[in-house]
């Protein structure tokens, strides 16, 4: 089954069985060239790929929102797997090793971080505290794998 946009490009092709989607779900852009594939079962997304194209046009528009809610933080894409989530601290001076160490505990336990992971199809996330002036405070690299063991600990 194909979906069109009003323009009449083709927006994704797939499968469905029984009004669900099911199977492998390609994902195209504007100009019809492919931006992601999507693993469905029984209408549940089960893993998602994207393109660097991909992944940039759903990072544009996260972006946009961060804009508007006059948000500290903003996405970039760095590759198909890998993502950068740069948030401004209003706090000047250095953080601690201590703080560091806190920081990055409550990130791998935020939901909204870990939700980035499934939301982009993405393995890797880097995260980077810097002030306004642009001084790095904090940069460390989280796996999707960080989430999961902290969602469902042992």
């Amino acid at each position: 089954m194909r979906e069109y946009r009003a323009d009449g490009s083709v927006e994704s092709e797939g499968n469905n069985r029984a009004g669900k989607a099911e199977g492998v779900a390609r994902l195209y852009g504007p100009d019809e060239t492919e931006t992601g594939v999507v693993v469905f079962v029984q209408g549940e997304v089960k893993s998602m790929r994207m393109t660097v194209a991909g992944l940039q046009a759903i990072v544009d528009e996260v972006n946009s929102g961060y804009v508007e809610a006059q948000a500290s933080q903003r996405l970039t894409v760095i590759d198909e797997t890998t993502v950068q989530l740069s948030v401004e601290v209003d706090d000047e001076s250095k953080m601690s090793s201590a703080e560091k160490s806190r920081f990055r505990q409550v990130l791998r336990k935020d939901p909204s971080v870990c939700a980035i992971f499934p939301l982009l199809g993405i393995d890797v996330l880097v995260l980077d505290a810097h002030t306004p002036k642009g001084a790095e405070l904090d940069k460390f690299t989280m796996i999707a794998a960080d989430c999961e063991a902290s969602q469902h600990p042992k």
